[in-house]
Formats: C-alpha cells, structure tokens, sequence
C-alpha cells in the first residue's frame, strides 16, 4: 500500500520534505521544513519572498538543501544524480519569460518533447479547468 497524506488519506504521497534547511547566503529561507506532497494539482502561494519559488526550485532538482531530505517516491535526491530529478520532474523558473507568448499547445508540444510521458488529454483537461485559453 503506498503512503497516503496525512491531510488527504485518499491520495497518494508523492514526495516528502523532512527537516530542509536552505539560504542564500546569510538570509535563510527555510529551516527545519518539513511537509508531505500528495498526489494531484497543489496551490503553492504566499507573500512576496516568502520562499515560495525557491521551494518550486528545490523540489525540481535545481537547488540543493543544505540540510534535511527531500525524498520522492521514486526519487531520493539526496543518492540520485540531479539529471534524474530533471528528468523526471518539470517546472519552469517564474523568472523565465520564453514561454509567455505561447499557446499552451505550443508549449505542451515541447513538454511532451522532453516527456514523453506526458498526456494531451489530461493537460488539455487542465487547461480547460483553470479556465485558460490560446492567446
């Protein structure tokens, strides 16, 4: 039976944060952070510079902890190569303005490049569900 959370017991666990410590340089952003991920679409929000971004880094492979385990259910970052957190998780640093301008279609054509995983109808669902649409 795999690990459930313990917010939503009918979903999944993915991935689990315990005791993270990161900073940039001397102003540290977490400490001692630790939450679980379950399965399916999560809202990351905050106040400006709370860490929000920084945590999106971390869990995509990007940054490193100083401290603490990030652990994924098929991944341990802590023993695997950062090419297999990449590889297998994708996300798109907020600072990055290369895909404003296109079309979700365009951009899930060059998802499904890299993933091929990736499921036209289920991203076409998104799309739908958090009422976007072409520009």
């Amino acid at each position: 039976m795999p690990l459930c959370s313990p917010t939503h017991p009918q979903r999944p666990l993915l991935a689990r944060l315990d005791g993270l410590r990161f900073s940039y340089g001397a102003t540290q952003v977490f400490n001692d952070l630790t939450l679980a991920l379950p399965a399916g679409l999560t809202l990351v929000r905050g106040a400006e510079s709370c860490g929000k971004s920084t945590l999106l880094r971390l869990l995509g492979g990007a940054l490193r902890p100083e401290q603490g385990a990030l652990e994924w259910l098929w991944i341990d970052s802590a023993q695997s190569p950062l090419d297999a957190t990449q590889r297998d998780i994708y996300w798109i640093d907020p600072r990055d303005e290369r895909h404003d301008a296109e079309s979700a279609r365009t951009y899930y054509s060059q998802l499904q490049v890299r993933h091929s995983r990736v499921s036209f109808a289920t991203l076409d669902a998104l799309v739908r569900d958090l009422g976007l649409s072409e520009h």
